[in-house]
């Protein structure tokens, strides 16, 4: 780049800059690449600050860095030759390609200025418009490094260039591990997603945070030391949002992918496993340890996808009336569980007779939105199940349900209770027993349930203290009819009806003439 390089060397190298410079399409992001030059040389922060040369009219944009600065060799070999550069190899590096500074010249600034110093020496190296350059030696020592951009503007656009400048570094450095800041002001931000539960995984190198997410929300982002090397919507693990910050990432030579080769697939494989193995295990201890909304919605975007750990199944999460914990293992192994907004006699009757019973705060509970997504449906206790209560009856009731008992024995009923109403249920159905849970679906038994205040009851139960036989006939019938026994047994019904009145004839009524 300097004068002795002869006309012909000094073409090829403008040529190659001009490609160079031409590759950074943002020329605000030279700021991103003068930090990863004050990490590499090791400083603990970075002072950005923009200020305003009237003389020259321009801005004046500084980064100063504490890092170990340059002698003579390192400005010959290194900032000033392209594609020369110690870092090859080193994973405390990030400026792989040696070509970081030449971003500067995107902003086609007026002039660069670098102050450094290294050892006894101390040095500025003024670069021109032109890109060439004068090496300065300087009397008084520098402590690290300090460039400064000036590029032309009026005074009247500062305020949105500055604005510009402090976008730009929050984007790219925000995560950085060291302070940066601007005009004195940290502009660092925690290694972290904007999502309620987030794993945090980190091994020698390499940090990562993960959290579940919808499949059309899901965002990425990859890191060198907190710098922003890519970031984005849509990532490529579905359904898991993430940021990973490893010394196995680094840019391509256009700045605009990471580079895709042996250690991204290092960093790729404990991305990986810490998304499908570590993250849902963590989650899944968090539930069981303190059930919490948020962890609930968390774990059914777990529970949604196609390759979910397989211990996730044995995890006892699940909440069951008595408040003990089941597992998805538990719960596949049936039908599928009840729920009940409390321990009722209807959940607690299911329960003895073997039901599995969830305790749930309603239908919208985000256990049910979990097994839902684990391909498990659970339905209220009370569309499986159901409870009769035995009415008390007098003497009058209890001829009348052993009179039916009696004309209805050949179906084989045992006998005949009456119960409480219970809407849902047939007004007459065959039971196994009364006051105990049985399933909806199995309506059979010995036991006739007569619902109490409907179908024919009522009027039969008024008939029968006028004529009993009569009234247990025709409510066996229309009971036999609720039953679906069908026609035929009517005439049976008829005869076994007369047969008994024969035998029972009914009182004799004593009648007294008035006197005339």
């Amino acid at each position: 780049m300097n004068a002795s390089s002869g006309p012909a060397a000094a073409t090829e190298v403008s040529a190659a800059l001009d490609l160079l410079v031409g590759q950074f399409s943002q020329p605000l992001a030279f700021l991103r690449e003068l930090v990863q030059n004050s990490l590499d040389a090791g400083t603990n922060s970075v002072e950005v600050s923009v200020g305003f040369d009237d003389g020259q009219r321009c801005a004046v944009v500084e980064v100063a860095d504490t890092g170990e600065g340059m002698d003579r060799e390192i400005i010959d070999h290194q900032l000033t030759r392209l594609f020369s550069s110690s870092k090859e190899g080193d994973f405390t590096k990030i400026g792989k390609f040696g070509i970081g500074f030449v971003s500067v010249f995107a902003m086609k600034p007026r002039a660069v200025v670098v102050d450094t110093g290294r050892g006894t020496q101390a040095w500025r190296v003024l670069f021109h418009p032109d890109r060439s350059f004068e090496r300065i030696l300087l009397e008084e020592p520098v402590d690290g490094t300090r460039v400064r951009v000036f590029v032309g503007m009026p005074r009247s656009e500062l305020a949105k260039f500055r604005r510009e400048c402090r976008e730009t570094l929050l984007f790219w450095c925000r995560h950085c591990e060291v302070e940066i800041r601007f005009e004195g002001v940290a502009l660092n931000q925690p290694f972290a997603l904007e999502a309620p539960y987030q794993f945090h995984h980190q091994v020698p190198g390499t940090e990562i945070v993960l959290a579940p997410s919808d499949p059309d929300d899901s965002h990425f982002g990859f890191y060198n030391r907190g710098l922003t090397l890519l970031e984005g919507r849509g990532s490529p693990l579905p359904g898991i949002s993430f940021k990973i910050r490893s010394r196995y990432l680094e840019h391509t030579l256009t700045r605009d992918q990471v580079l895709q080769d042996q250690n991204h697939r290092k960093a790729m494989r404990l991305l990986e496993e810490a998304a499908f193995k570590r993250m849902p295990e963590h989650l899944m201890e968090r539930l069981r340890q303190a059930p919490d909304p948020e962890l609930w919605k968390a774990a059914s975007r777990v529970l949604r996808w196609p390759r979910r750990p397989p211990a996730l199944e044995r995890l006892p999460i699940f909440t069951r009336l008595d408040s003990t914990r089941c597992s998805l293992q538990e719960l596949r192994s049936r039908e599928g569980p009840c729920h009940a907004l409390e321990a009722d006699e209807l959940a607690r009757a299911a329960v003895a007779e073997g039901e599995t019973v969830l305790l749930v705060e309603g239908g919208d509970d985000p256990q049910l939105e979990a097994l839902q997504a684990a391909g498990v449906n659970s339905v209220p206790v009370a569309q499986r199940w159901f409870l009769l209560q035995e009415r008390l009856v007098g003497p009058g009731d209890e001829s009348l349900l052993k009179e039916v008992g009696a004309l209805l024995g050949g179906l084989g009923i045992r006998e005949v209770r009456l119960v409480e109403p219970l809407p849902g249920l047939p007004r007459a159905m065959r039971v196994r027993a009364v006051g105990r849970a049985q399933r909806r679906a199995e309506l059979q038994g010995p036991i006739l349930a007569l619902q109490a205040d409907r179908g024919l009851y009522p009027s039969c139960a008024s008939l029968a203290r006028h004529d009993p036989n009569l009234a247990g006939y025709l409510l066996a019938r229309g009971v036999a009819l609720d039953l679906e026994a069908g026609a035929t047994p009517g005439a049976d019904l008829l005869e076994r009806a007369i047969q008994r009145r024969r035998k029972t004839p009914p009182e004799r009524r004593v009648t007294r003439r008035k006197r005339r």
